[in-house]
C-alpha cells in the first residue's frame, strides 16, 4: 500500500528519452519522416513546403493560396471535398506561414485508402475558382476588421514590423489593401504551381504502419519535386524604436517590449532560455510576481524567444489600463536590471529549472506532439541532441551565467516598444 501522506522522492531528471522520427525518402527522393507511436488508430499526415511569406511575390499570395486549396479541384467542388472527409471521419487543416505552409490530413488508419487520393488531388489539381476566390477575400477582409479592432493583434503585428521592417518577410502584416491587390485566382495559380511543392516533405505521426508507409510512396512517391531557390531579403539594421499608437476609445493598452535577437541554432540559445524563464517564461516568474501580484497592472505577462527560420526575437508581451502603461514598462526594465545584477537565489532558479523540464516532458506525451518536438530541430538544422543539451543546460546552469545572458542579451537600452491603445 502507498503511504499518500509521504511525498515521493525528488529525482531530477539528467536525460530524455523518447520516441524520435525515422526518416527516409519516397521513390522520387522526397523526404518522409515517421513518429511511429501512440495506441490509437489515427494518424496525422503533414505536407511541409517552402513556400510561406517569405517566397510569395507580394503580400497576401501565400496566404490567400493556402487557403484556397480546398475550395476546388479539377475533379470536385468545395462542398465534395467536405462531404468526402466528412464521410470517412478525417478532415484537413491548412496552416499559411512565414517560412512553410503545411497541409495536415488527420484520418482514421483504416481509411487511409480513401483519403489519400483527394489529398493528392488537392495538392495537383486545385483551380482556385473565381467565386470561391471573392468570397474567400470578403471573408478574410471581414476577419482582419475584427482582428484590428483588437490591440493585442494589432501591438503583435506592428511590433515584428518595427524590428523587422514592414518590408521584411518576418515584419510584414496581411492589411486589407493587400487582399484587394490579389485581383485574380489566376495570381493564386500561379504561385501554387510555382511553390506547392518546393523542397516539400512529409511528417507522418501516429499508429503507422508499413501498409501506411506503401500508400504515402504510392500516391505521393511520383510527384516532381521543385527546387526553387530565393535570394535572401535584405533584414535592416536593428535600432531600438518606440511607437505609440492611441485609440480614444480604449481602456487597455497592449504592450509589446523587446528586441531582434537569435534563433535556436545560436550557441548561447539554450542559456538564454533560462534567463527569460526567470523573468517571464512562466506563471511564477519576477515579472509576473512584480506586474501582476503585486502592483496589480495585468492578468499576465511573459517574456518568449520567439524563432522563425531564419530570425528571432526577444519578446515581453502584457495588457494594462492605458494610464499605467509606462508605470508596466518601466517595472519590466526594472526587473531585467536586477537580473543582470544580482544573483538568482538558487531556491527561486530550482522551481525554474523544474518548470522548464517537467513542462518539456508534458509535451512529448502523443504521437503529434512527437512530431512537433521533431520540426522543432529538423527545420532548424539540429538534431535530437539539441534536447539532450537542453536538459543538461538547464540542470547545469549557474545564478552567474544567467547573469551573464541576461547582461548580454536582454540590454534595456537595445529594447524596442509598441502600444497600442
Amino acid at each position: 500500500m502507498v503511504d499518500r501522506s509521504v511525498a515521493p522522492e525528488f529525482r531530477r531528471i539528467e536525460k530524455v528519452e523518447f520516441q524520435e522520427a525515422v526518416s527516409g525518402e519516397l521513390d522520387n527522393g522526397l523526404p518522409l519522416h515517421i513518429v511511429n507511436a501512440g495506441t490509437q488508430p489515427v494518424i496525422r499526415i503533414e505536407w511541409i513546403c517552402h513556400s510561406g511569406v517569405w517566397y510569395e511575390p507580394k503580400n497576401g499570395v501565400s496566404f490567400l493560396t493556402t487557403k484556397m486549396l480546398t475550395e476546388g479541384t479539377g475533379k470536385m467542388n468545395a462542398l465534395q471535398i467536405a462531404e468526402h472527409f466528412d464521410r470517412y471521419g478525417a478532415f484537413l487543416e491548412l496552416n499559411p506561414g512565414f517560412d512553410y505552409n503545411s497541409i495536415n490530413l488527420y484520418a482514421l488508419t483504416k481509411q487511409l485508402e480513401n483519403t489519400l487520393p483527394v489529398f493528392r488531388e488537392i495538392l495537383l489539381e486545385s483551380v482556385f475558382p473565381e467565386q470561391e476566390f471573392h468570397i474567400l477575400k470578403n471573408n478574410t477582409l471581414s476577419d482582419l476588421r475584427i482582428k484590428n479592432a483588437k490591440n493585442n493583434v494589432v501591438a503583435s503585428r506592428k511590433f515584428r514590423e518595427l524590428i523587422f521592417g514592414k518590408d521584411h518577410p518576418y515584419g510584414k502584416e496581411l492589411t486589407e489593401e493587400a487582399v484587394h491587390s490579389v485581383q485574380e485566382p489566376a495570381e493564386l495559380r500561379r504561385y501554387f504551381e510555382e511553390s506547392f511543392h518546393n523542397q516539400a516533405e512529409i511528417v507522418v505521426s501516429g499508429l503507422v504502419s508499413d501498409k501506411d508507409i506503401e500508400a504515402l510512396n504510392y500516391y505521393f512517391g511520383d510527384l516532381k519535386r521543385i527546387q526553387l531557390k530565393k535570394e535572401n531579403p535584405v533584414l535592416p539594421p536593428y535600432f531600438p524604436a518606440k511607437e505609440l499608437i492611441e485609440k480614444d476609445n480604449s481602456v487597455q493598452s497592449s504592450i509589446r517590449v523587446g528586441k531582434r535577437l537569435f534563433g535556436k541554432e545560436h550557441p548561447d540559445y539554450l542559456k538564454t532560455l533560462v534567463a527569460n524563464e526567470v523573468l517571464g517564461g512562466y506563471f511564477g516568474s519576477r515579472l509576473m510576481k512584480n506586474i501582476r501580484e503585486e502592483k496589480g497592472l495585468t492578468y499576465g505577462v511573459y517574456s518568449r524567444l520567439m524563432h522563425f527560420k531564419n530570425e528571432g526575437y526577444f519578446l515581453i508581451s502584457l495588457d494594462v489600463n492605458k494610464e499605467r502603461a509606462q508605470e508596466a514598462i518601466d517595472e519590466i526594465y526594472k526587473e531585467i536590471r536586477k537580473l543582470q545584477t544580482t544573483p538568482v537565489p538558487l531556491d527561486e532558479l530550482e522551481i525554474a529549472k523544474n518548470q522548464m523540464i517537467g513542462g518539456f516532458l508534458s509535451e512529448i506525451s502523443s504521437p503529434f506532439a512527437l512530431a512537433e518536438k521533431f520540426k522543432a530541430i529538423h527545420f532548424h538544422g539540429l538534431d535530437y541532441g539539441f534536447y539532450q543539451d537542453f536538459v543538461s543546460t538547464v540542470n547545469g546552469i549557474t545564478p552567474e551565467e544567467i547573469m551573464e545572458m541576461a547582461a548580454r542579451y536582454f540590454d534595456v537600452q537595445e529594447m524596442s516598444e509598441t502600444i497600442v491603445g
